[in-house]
């Protein structure tokens, strides 16, 4: 049984790598790493959309190394392929960089139009904001900055056209809008309800704080928990707070000593059965089941480990059976974007130190969003987080790219154990 780190954005998801591929990635790491790394640092900005002519160059110079490499061609022919490749994929991002500042507005106008899937219910205009914007990254990547600019003003015209014919058509958006704005206005004639009963002197504040008072000690009932109001409402509901996490905390320990008790079982099950055919098997099944329980012991730990390195507001850390779930809530994309920022530096950095507490493993990194927009979109958005998050992870820490994956889900998976802002970026792990 082997350990699978999940990172959900998601979600990703480590899984150990075989000895062959392993034997082959130590003879082909060191000529491709920092290829590697140009082209991660590439598709990072886009290049591969907003410097196409570069990006396409550099990929067919990587193809030809890819290819000298499994043929056994000499290392001076890779190398010589790599260094092409490497050249044009940093060309590539420099250029991708200058088009995501030059073209900032006309690149958020594409995303609101592929959000209200102006694709389906708006193909001409969506097309001619694809042919403008083809036209503005090729000239702006050629050095020819007022007719991209031209083009870019073209596409932008033309996507802010579709976005505004298919809106109508997405309805989860104004559905959700029009339920929030329903419970605001009843929290308005609440409120207004209140206010009237202090003037009428039907009740007053302190009858009313006493009622809210009353309403959070059931809460604290419910959880076996006195509350106190002698300092303030915030320290009798951070107490609540507490209780309810340290419950889920001590569910999860719950279901790993459960699923840990049922691979104890399996194994012990498999020994017996072997013992029925030989003598002597008493031993092997002790063995085995203390080996079974060494490895548990050790998992026990790391898990521990990766749980103590974030705080609440950065991640939950959940262990499923052999899947342990990193939810990183306090990783929130801009809505509509895939674009981490140098905000995120911080929490980044403590997923790579968690992830390295798992170094045997592979990762798969879960990319959601939230239902506003059609799913295709979502699910597209969705795969460009997951992809965004591997990019860093290839750039930041010494990991293989064959160790490496990433998922999208769209608005197809909402979150069910940890409530997460709308467009966070979740990461999850796990061993088997």
């Amino acid at each position: 049984m082997r350990f699978h780190l999940q990172i959900l954005l998601a979600v990703v998801t480590l899984f150990a790598a075989t000895s062959v591929s392993a034997g082959l990635e130590n003879m082909r790491g060191p000529l491709f790493v920092k290829t590697n790394e140009a082209r991660a640092e590439a598709d990072s900005f886009q290049a591969q959309q907003l410097a196409p002519l570069s990006y396409k160059q550099a990929a067919e110079y990587y193809d030809r190394a890819e290819a000298h490499f499994s043929r056994g061609a000499t290392i001076d022919s890779i190398r010589s392929a790599l260094t092409k490749s490497r050249k044009l994929f940093k060309q590539s991002a420099a250029a991708g960089e200058v088009a995501v500042v030059a073209l900032d507005t006309t690149i958020q106008a594409r995303l609101d139009a592929q959000s209200s899937d102006a694709i389906r219910f708006d193909e001409r205009n969506w097309a001619a904001g694809e042919l403008a914007f083809g036209n503005a990254i090729q000239r702006l990547e050629r050095g020819k900055i007022k007719n991209a600019q031209t083009y870019a003003a073209k596409a932008e015209t033309a996507y802010r056209a579709a976005e505004l014919n298919s809106s109508r058509y997405d309805t989860d958006r104004p559905r959700s809008l029009a339920l929030e704005a329903k419970h605001k206005a009843r929290h308005a004639i609440y409120i207004a309800r209140l206010e009237q009963g202090i003037r009428n002197k039907e009740t007053n504040l302190e009858n009313i704080l006493l009622g809210w008072d009353a309403s959070i000690s059931r809460l604290g009932a419910a959880l076996n928990k006195p509350l106190y109001f002698d300092s303030s409402e915030k320290a009798a509901i951070d107490e609540v707070v507490s209780s309810i996490v340290s419950l889920q905390r001590n569910t999860n320990l719950l279901e790993q000593d459960l699923s840990d008790s049922a691979a104890q079982l399996d194994a012990v099950n498999t020994q017996v059965a072997s013992m029925q055919q030989r003598l002597g098997g008493e031993t092997k099944t002790i063995e085995a089941l203390n080996q079974l329980l060494a490895k548990q012991e050790r998992d026990r730990q790391r898990f521990a480990t990766v749980e103590t390195m974030f705080t609440s507001n950065q991640a939950s850390v959940l262990r499923r059976g052999d899947n342990v779930i990193i939810r990183m809530i306090g990783l929130n994309l801009d809505s509509g974007t895939a674009y981490l920022k140098p905000e995120h530096a911080d929490i980044l950095t403590t997923l790579e130190n968690g992830i390295g507490v798992f170094p045997e493993s592979r990762v798969v990194v879960e990319g959601h969003t939230d239902a506003f927009g059609s799913d295709q979109q979502n699910l597209q958005l969705s795969q460009q987080r997951a992809k965004a998050v591997v990019n860093h992870l290839l750039t930041s820490m010494p990991i293989s790219p064959m160790n490496l994956a990433s998922l999208g889900f769209g608005e197809s998976r909402p979150w069910q154990t940890t409530r997460l802002p709308k467009d966070a970026c979740a990461i999850g792990a796990s061993t088997w």
